[in-house]
């Protein structure tokens, strides 16, 4: 009877042990998880021979913007050497050394599926104006206000022709059902497919200026969940399958980037600040209880944009940045937890032949 208590010890042990492993990525939902952590990071791309001159100002024209006015954008710089043949050219969404060069190239990047995507390119180089849209247009502007307060936020650009009452009627009936009591219903707010200020959400959302209905949700710092619905998708049960999975326990098994992707909008530390966590249900979370589950708010605004590759024109030795994304550490985050879970039933394994010894 005592092997047989001390064998059942051990492997309670390891049981609780290994739980423990994994709770850290279990404590909240989704929703408020996504405010934790570095975003996505997508790509200002300046891509030109290696002895462009004009190639360098631009360079440090971008830097400059980056690390000023949108030092709080979830996009990085990064110089690419158009002559290098190592370059991969499908890291930056393009087939080949683009014709004309100078050129400055925006790539999104899909982090569940490891695939770049082209949102915009300028020849030679985006103007202020464009930099300005690059940043900020009046849709994330309103989505800067309403994802610290609310579960998520429904998009809705209606089929060509269409007034759409009929399906937005249906999303404003199935936000209200979300409602928690400490998060208010979901927003709906309907896209102009036209409007020329939204042509980066247009292009990162793949939202053609004619089609179908299209509907897409968005919550944490910007993360529109992929794929979006279109169409005959459009339907209150998938609706609710989607909103669905940002009100789950976060688990390591499944990262935030196979659910959906960051859009390029800038997030200060003040929008933080602000947060309602869905977990906080007096609603009356301090700050200093916040930076417990928020990075950014113990330790600045957190990781900003950065240039990769801030180099001299007449630098030969530029080379692409290397993919590096939040989904490979991810994975990495979640076998390291498993390591941890083998070695401890390893360990357990182990006491259990020498107790029977």
């Amino acid at each position: 009877m005592r092997l047989e208590l001390r064998i059942t010890v051990c492997l309670a042990t390891a049981t609780v042990l290994a739980a423990a492993a994994t709770a850290t990525a279990c404590e909240t939902i989704v929703r408020d998880a996504a405010f934790r952590g570095q975003r996505d990071i997508h790509r200002l791309c300046v891509i030109a021979s290696a002895d462009d001159k004009s190639a360098g100002a631009i360079v440090n024209e971008l830097s400059t913007w980056l690390d000023g006015p949108a030092s709080d954008l979830n996009v990085e710089l990064v110089r690419v050497d158009a002559d290098d043949p190592a370059v991969r050219w499908t890291d930056y969404a393009i087939p080949s050394a683009p014709p004309t060069l100078p050129v400055v190239v925006l790539v999104g990047r899909n982090n569940g599926t490891a695939e770049s995507f082209l949102i915009h390119h300028w020849e030679p180089s985006p103007t202020p104006a464009d930099l300005e849209a690059i940043s900020t247009s009046p849709l994330r502007q309103r989505l800067q206000y309403e994802l610290s307060k609310k579960l998520a936020v429904i998009l809705y650009a209606p089929a060509s022709g269409s007034d759409g009452n009929a399906v937005e009627g249906m999303l404003q009936a199935r936000s209200a059902k979300w409602s928690d009591g400490t998060l208010g219903p979901l927003s709906v707010v309907t896209i102009d497919r036209n409007d020329p200020r939204e042509h980066i959400v247009h292009a990162f959302a793949g939202l053609a200026p004619s089609g179908p209905d299209w509907v897409g949700i968005v919550f944490g710092r910007g993360k529109l969940m992929a794929p979006p619905l279109v169409g005959d998708e459009i339907t209150a049960e998938r609706l609710d399958e989607l909103i669905g999975q940002i009100v789950e326990q976060c688990s390591c098994s499944k990262p935030l980037q196979s659910i959906g992707i960051d859009m390029p909008m800038a997030w200060p530390a003040s929008l933080d600040a602000a947060l309602v966590l869905a977990r906080d249900t007096s609603g009356a979370m301090t700050n200093a209880e916040k930076s417990l589950l928020l990075p950014s708010l113990s330790a600045g605004p957190g990781p900003q944009a950065t240039t990769a590759a801030t180099i001299d024109a007449a630098d030969s030795t530029v080379v692409p940045a290397p993919v590096e994304t939040a989904y490979r550490r991810g994975v990495l985050v979640t076998a390291a937890l498993w390591t941890i879970v083998g070695v401890v039933v390893l360990v357990s394994a182990g006491s259990i032949i020498m107790l029977r010894r």
